[in-house]
Parts: structure tokens; C-alpha cells; sequence
């Protein structure tokens, strides 16, 4: 399948971690990663098999689809645009292909009917993206909490709190490694506006 995003020595790191661990760990960590540095993660979870509609439903959202309703054509996006597109139509297309086949989880955007989603499904349903968008995309995820190890989570594993580190999301207990490995980290890495809510809710 082809890539759509490079992957960096940190978001391989990252990727290794995730591959030998469950798709509801995959949702769990989902919700925390920099969409400025940890693409290629974030890709790879959107190839797999076995990740849950719920964790790419509201990873599809998080791309902001709707923001891309005001080009008429693909021609009109611009160069340092497109992958996001790209990344979209993948998701998409994926979908449409019934490449996503398990349903457990919750969907988070959609169970905090958050107001930035609730434009963005309007949006979409008003209008249309240069290509199908499937309706069931956009269907309400009310399924589980996703099971995550004790040892998985952000507040036990030193380990995770470095990979998410090193993609530039700083977590809670970041200070303690910042200090010992005396790194320079920005505390308050770019995200998409509507992360605020799933830091909060994941303890971040």
C-alpha cells in the first residue's frame, strides 16, 4: 500500500510500539498524537486491518475533512495541502472497501458531540467532497471504553511517554524525563484545536 507520509526514525519507534499491541491500544494512543509530527503513525493505523471504525471514524474527523469542501477540484489544493487530502481519501476509500470490518469502541468526538464536529458532519452533509464520502462513516460509534494494559498507559510507561515525547506531544509526567534526559521540549506542542478535549479526558 502506498505511503503517504515519510517515516521518520521517531514515528518508526512509535509504529514498532503499536504493532505488537492491541486495536484498542491503538485507539487509546490515537487521541494523543501530534498531527504535526506523527503522521506516519497515524497512518499506520489507518492501514490496518483490525483497527476499530470507531478509532477511523474519528480519526477522518480529526483530518478535517470539511475544510477541503471549499475546492471545486483536486487541482486547486495546494502542494503542502495534498497529503492531508491524500490521507483523507485513503481513509475513504479503505472504508468503502469494507477494509475496516471491526466495531467495538466508542467513538470520542462523536460521544462528546464536540461543536467542531457537529459543523463538519453538517458540512459534509450539505455538500460533498470531490469524492463518495460513505454515509456509515459518519454513523455514531456508542460502543466500549478501549481495554488498555496498566502498564500500556501514559501515567505507568516511562517508555511511552519518550515515544510520544519524541513526536512532540507532552504528556503530564514529561517534565521528569525532559529533566533527566535535558532536552529542550516546546510544552505546548501544535495540535489540532479540538485535542484539547481528548488531553484533558486521557490525563495528558
Amino acid at each position: 500500500m502506498e505511503k503517504i507520509y515519510e517515516v521518520t526514525e521517531a514515528n518508526q519507534r512509535m509504529i514498532d510500539w503499536l504493532s505488537v499491541r492491541s486495536p484498542d491500544v491503538w485507539h487509546y494512543i490515537a487521541f494523543m498524537l501530534n498531527w504535526d509530527d506523527a503522521e506516519a503513525a497515524l497512518e499506520w493505523i489507518v492501514d490496518q486491518d483490525d483497527a476499530d471504525q470507531a478509532t477511523i471514524s474519528s480519526l477522518f474527523w480529526l483530518a478535517e475533512p470539511d475544510y477541503f469542501l471549499k475546492f471545486s477540484s483536486i487541482k486547486e489544493i495546494e502542494n503542502w495541502q495534498i497529503n492531508d487530502f491524500r490521507f483523507i481519501k485513503k481513509i475513504i476509500d479503505n472504508w468503502t472497501a469494507g477494509k475496516y470490518k471491526r466495531s467495538e469502541l466508542r467513538g470520542e468526538i462523536i460521544y462528546s458531540q464536540n461543536s467542531n464536529y457537529l459543523v463538519a458532519r453538517e458540512n459534509l452533509r450539505r455538500r460533498k467532497l470531490p469524492f463518495a464520502t460513505p454515509d456509515s462513516i459518519m454513523n455514531e460509534f456508542y460502543g466500549r471504553e478501549p481495554e488498555v494494559n496498566f502498564k500500556d498507559r501514559t501515567e505507568n510507561s516511562v517508555e511511552l511517554r519518550e515515544l510520544l515525547m519524541d513526536l512532540g506531544t507532552m504528556t503530564a509526567s514529561a517534565e521528569k524525563i525532559e529533566q533527566a534526559k535535558n532536552r529542550e521540549l516546546d510544552p505546548q506542542p501544535t495540535l489540532r484545536g479540538i485535542f484539547s478535549t481528548f488531553r484533558q479526558k486521557f490525563g495528558l
